[in-house]
C-alpha cells in the first residue's frame, strides 16, 4: 500500500522503494502503538506523504517522463492510473486512497489531514474530472 501510494505520487519505482524504506525505518524507530489496522494504514500514508513532500522539496521537480516509466502490467489499471495522474495532487491523493487502497472516507481524511466532508467533495470533483477526460478521449 505504501509503495503504491509513493509510486502514484512520484512515478518513479526506485524513489518509491526508497520512500517505503524510509517510512518503515521511521516506523521501527518511533514504534508507535495503534488501536487498529486502519490506524496503522493512516499513519503509513501520512508518513509517506511527509517523506514525499521532503523529497519534492529536495528535488523541486520530478520529470513528467518519470511518471510514464511506471510500468503496470494490467492495461486497465494502467489506463486508470494514467487518467488519475492527470488530476491535481489534492484530487489524485484522495482518489487513489479511496479507490485503490480501499480506505473509507474517515481514514482518507485522517491520512491526508482534511475533514471528511472535504474528502467527499474532492472525490466528487475527481469523478467529474475523470468522466470529462474520459469522454474527451473517446470523442
Amino acid at each position: 500500500m505504501t509503495y503504491r501510494f509513493a509510486l502514484s505520487r512520484t512515478g518513479n519505482e526506485d524513489l518509491s522503494r526508497d520512500i517505503c524504506g524510509e517510512v518503515f525505518l521511521i516506523l521501527c524507530q518511533k514504534q508507535p502503538k495503534f488501536d487498529s489496522t486502519a490506524a496503522l494504514r493512516v499513519w503509513l500514508i501520512k508518513t509517506a506523504r511527509n517523506v514525499i513532500a521532503n523529497e519534492f522539496k529536495k528535488a523541486k521537480t520530478l520529470s513528467l517522463e518519470s511518471v510514464r516509466e511506471a510500468a503496470i502490467s494490467d492495461t486497465l489499471a494502467f489506463e486508470f492510473y494514467d487518467l488519475v495522474n492527470t488530476l491535481p495532487p489534492k484530487l489524485r491523493d484522495v482518489t487513489l486512497l479511496y479507490y485503490v487502497e480501499d480506505m473509507d472516507v474517515g481514514d482518507v481524511a485522517r491520512a491526508v489531514g482534511i475533514p471528511a466532508g472535504t474528502v467527499k467533495s474532492r472525490l466528487s470533483r475527481a469523478r467529474s474530472e475523470l468522466s470529462k477526460i474520459y469522454k474527451e478521449e473517446i470523442l
